[in-house]
């Protein structure tokens, strides 16, 4: 999945809902996707993100519960340069006295069942830090937990946290394999 792809729906529906503030204000008390149902604003959503990310399946809610996220008080623009930290990044850290997120809520998010668990426990993870995120962070976090290897990136960025050196700065040198000349 690129994150290029889902670029455009998710900064349309961040500056939609900033510009709305009674979808705003509907979209953070949902409880659940289905509260999102019916909304012009979300089927538009909706339709783009499936566009993006074809492997959502069309009986998942997912685009109805980024909406949400979205809409959260802690995630906007203000403040965010061009390039965003990742979401478990923030909420983690190498030491446990770092992390925003205790261990224990981490594993909680980790294995809540998709849906409205997933939903809740990513708006108290949310919830738990004291700087705005970026809206393209939560989106890519909230879908990387949804398949086996966004997880598992979520996790290892939990645990680095904002310790760890930046992904795009490391490089890896390739050496020959043994008894193999160049």
């Amino acid at each position: 999945m690129s994150q290029k792809s889902f670029d455009g729906p998710v900064m349309r529906a961040v500056r939609e809902i900033e510009g709305n503030g009674h979808l705003r204000s509907r979209l953070r008390r949902a409880d659940s996707a289905r509260d999102a149902w019916g909304l012009a604003e979300s089927s538009k959503f909706d339709s783009e993100l499936r566009n993006s990310c074809p492997w959502i399946a069309r009986e998942q809610a997912i685009p109805d519960e980024c909406l949400i996220l979205l809409a959260q008080r802690n995630v906007g623009l203000q403040g965010q340069e061009s390039r965003h930290t990742p979401l478990a990044t923030l909420l983690g850290g190498r030491i446990e006295e770092d992390r925003a997120m205790s261990g224990l809520r981490f594993q909680r998010l980790m294995s809540a069942k998709v849906g409205d668990d997933r939903l809740r426990q990513m708006r108290r993870a949310l919830s738990l830090l004291k700087q705005p995120v970026h809206p393209i962070a939560v989106v890519k976090a909230y879908l990387d937990l949804h398949n086996e290897v966004g997880a598992r990136r979520f996790a290892n960025e939990y645990f680095q946290g904002a310790s760890a050196p930046a992904a795009e700065s490391s490089t890896i040198e390739a050496t020959p394999a043994q008894g193999v000349t160049p």
